[in-house]
């Protein structure tokens, strides 16, 4: 009996099936090939940018004009002439001003270093709360940044007691090195865009070196130049009284440890330079 010959639809279903088993092989072929594939190289997450450096606080004596020699108590022993007393007397005045313009922006950048500052945008920011001679307590901000090789700073107050609200008290630049720098500080309680003193500082291994310009408060100005060196003091001052702008000049150095110290001013003694010692007494001035 011979081969009977398939039908169509067995021709069909042949071929159906080894269609269907010559893809199956293509399919496994491909997944064989994909797990011999070097996986696609996803890139790391980016990190965020660091953060910008923290400034260097300038120190307080970048805003300090330190003249509480001239009202201490007198000592046992203490025989104050009147060189003493009338160079004190010239001192306690250039002093009222200089607490008036300086006081608040020294006492924030004494204080600051005690916290930690926060980041805030693109500046740092020191956040405190003191307040001056037992007085209402204020809010500081003082924001500092870097800009090339001088820092920026500003700060605000807010002292509701004083009708006060994140008022801009003062700004200024300093060297990133502490070298030198300056301080605009501002009238908040009349307007705060009037500048009522400009300090220029700088610092160096002999010591401190600070001028403030103070700008028609109450009505007069002056232009007072200290320094400090370790014990070593001294200070010139010029008023300038309005409205007439006659000037009032003094120049006094002091020794803070051994008391004693020296007054040049054109209206006493005749404009010759006057001396005190260790006990305030008056004293020929060493040549």
């Amino acid at each position: 009996m011979g081969v009977q010959p398939a039908l169509p639809h067995e021709v069909s279903m042949r071929q159906a099936l080894m269609v269907a088993s010559v893809m199956r092989t293509i399919v496994l072929l491909a997944l064989v090939a994909a797990c011999h594939e070097p996986a696609a190289l996803v890139p790391p997450p980016v990190p965020p940018p660091p953060p910008p450096p923290v400034p260097t606080l300038p120190a307080a004596a970048s805003a300090m004009i330190d003249l509480d020699f001239f009202v201490q108590p007198l000592a046992p022993g203490d025989s104050a002439g009147d060189n003493w007393w009338y160079t004190s007397s010239r001192v306690s005045e250039t002093r009222s001003t200089n607490d008036a313009i300086l006081l608040v922006a020294r006492e924030i950048l004494k204080a600051a270093p005690n916290y930690s500052p926060v980041l805030q945008g693109d500046r740092w920011r020191w956040h405190f709360t003191l307040s001056l001679e037992g007085g209402s307590p204020y809010t500081a901000d003082l924001g500092g940044s870097i800009v090339g090789d001088e820092s920026v700073w500003e700060a605000r107050v807010t002292a509701p007691s004083h009708g006060i609200v994140n008022g801009k008290w003062f700004d200024g630049r300093a060297k990133t090195d502490g070298s030198s720098g300056s301080w605009k500080i501002y009238h908040l309680q009349v307007d705060s865009t009037i500048v009522l003193g400009t300090v220029v500082w700088s610092h160096d291994a002999t010591g401190w070196s600070v001028t403030l310009q103070d700008h028609a408060l109450y009505h007069d100005t002056s232009h007072i130049t200290y320094s400090a060196d370790g014990a070593q003091r001294g200070m010139t001052s010029i008023k300038f009284l309005m409205p007439a702008a006659d000037t009032v000049p003094f120049e006094v150095h002091w020794d803070t440890l051994a008391r004693s110290g020296s007054l040049l001013a054109p209206v006493f003694n005749g404009g010759v330079k006057v001396c005190w010692g260790a006990h305030l007494q008056n004293i020929v001035c060493p040549p």
